[in-house]
């Protein structure tokens, strides 16, 4: 069965044991301390392909600078993501224009995810696929590719995205 056809008859959490989930947030927690090693070697040895594993081990490829290894890392994670639907909505409001203004200038994108994250917010979670991604292409001078992946962004007003497609342009 495909990820996309379980995620119709239950949330994509519940797709993983919990054993497995609790492990992934262990990873998680790992990241954040910078125990970048420690969550890599937990992070392959995961039978089950997901969308944290991959997407974490993508953070931990650009912590290292390895640009071009996490690539891979992430193109996946976004044709995992293309199965995904919903995801928690808030209603607008200035409050959360004021606070996802903020965060577009952060490097929250950099952070690991967890199996709920993915479940409850998949369409910020592919944004900041496509933002790690306009970092490493921008990094391995692939500037058709952050051209290509930047440009429909512009818009959202992340800050790493304006300040490649303004490198570019200047070089």
């Amino acid at each position: 069965m495909l990820i996309g056809e379980e995620l119709h008859k239950k949330g994509y959490s519940e797709m993983f044991d919990k054993e497995t989930t609790e492990y992934m947030d262990f990873c998680a927690f790992l990241i954040d301390r910078g125990q970048y090693e420690e969550a890599w070697m937990m992070l392959v040895n995961i039978k089950k392909e997901s969308i944290p594993q991959l997407f974490n081990q993508a953070v931990c490829m650009v912590s290292a600078e390895a640009f071009t290894y996490a690539l891979p890392f992430l193109e996946r994670v976004l044709i995992l993501l293309s199965s995904m639907q919903g995801g928690l909505k808030a209603p607008a409001s200035p409050e959360l224009e004021e606070i996802r203004n903020q965060q577009n200038e952060l490097w929250a994108y950099h952070q690991p995810v967890s199996f709920r994250y993915v479940e409850m917010f998949p369409k910020i979670l592919k944004e900041s696929v496509l933002r790690m991604m306009v970092d490493c292409y921008l990094e391995t001078g692939n500037y058709n590719k952050v051209i290509e992946i930047g440009t429909p962004l512009i818009s959202k007003g992340y800050e790493n995205v304006i300040e490649a497609l303004e490198q570019i342009r200047e070089e």
